[in-house]
């Protein structure tokens, strides 16, 4: 109970100190917003994928952590799966596009390189668990994902721009979560001992 009390507790810190209007706190922002009802649909599906594919691989940790000749995929799923928790929330807040440039004075570039960096020593760390593990399905994933992030930087606004980017976002997600959802179950598996360090 006290993480989701000290979440509404902050909430009526802001709404009655601040003075932040509560329903811009509490309310969906299609309601808020008066929005149609298919607003930022594609965008919430990715935010269920990170979240749910951070959940399985961080509960798949839990399970295979002590389990004997499993340390290193055990270790990898709670790398990946901490790392996916942490995009998910970035893209459910925003967070390199609006919450660290405007209000922290990070920019942008700043944020997705410490991503890409994060995301580059999990591939060196655990290489022999992704040379295992690793197809056609990893290869699309961060194509999808890098093909948003050159679009974001790259190409202008407007027009169909937008479709592209948060399109082969959506797909790199997809992707993204099916291969780590896959390798958790793998490793989840009775007969899965093998150690990859």
């Amino acid at each position: 109970m006290g993480i989701p009390l000290g979440i509404l507790g902050l909430a009526v810190y802001g709404a009655t100190v601040r003075g932040f209007d509560p329903a811009r706190l509490f309310r969906d922002p299609v309601s808020a917003g008066s929005l149609p009802i298919y607003t930022g649909l594609i965008s919430s599906l990715g935010v269920v994928l990170w979240v749910a594919t951070a959940g399985i691989c961080l509960f798949a940790y839990s399970l295979v952590r002590t389990r004997a000749g499993q340390a290193e995929g055990a270790r990898f799923l709670l790398a990946i799966g901490l790392l996916t928790a942490l995009l998910g929330l970035d893209d459910l807040l925003l967070f390199h596009e609006q919450i660290a440039p405007r209000l922290l004075r990070i920019p942008e570039l700043m944020v997705m390189v410490g991503y890409a960096t994060f995301l580059g020593g999990i591939f060196i760390r655990f290489r022999r668990v992704l040379l295992d593990s690793a197809d056609e399905l990893l290869a699309g994933a961060l194509m999808g994902l890098g093909g948003s992030v050159a679009f974001d930087v790259l190409a202008p606004p407007g027009g169909m721009y937008p479709v592209a980017e948060d399109g082969l976002k959506f797909l790199g997600i997809a992707l993204w979560s099916t291969f780590h959802v896959r390798v958790a179950f793998r490793l989840l598996q009775p007969n899965s001992s093998h150690d990859f360090g």
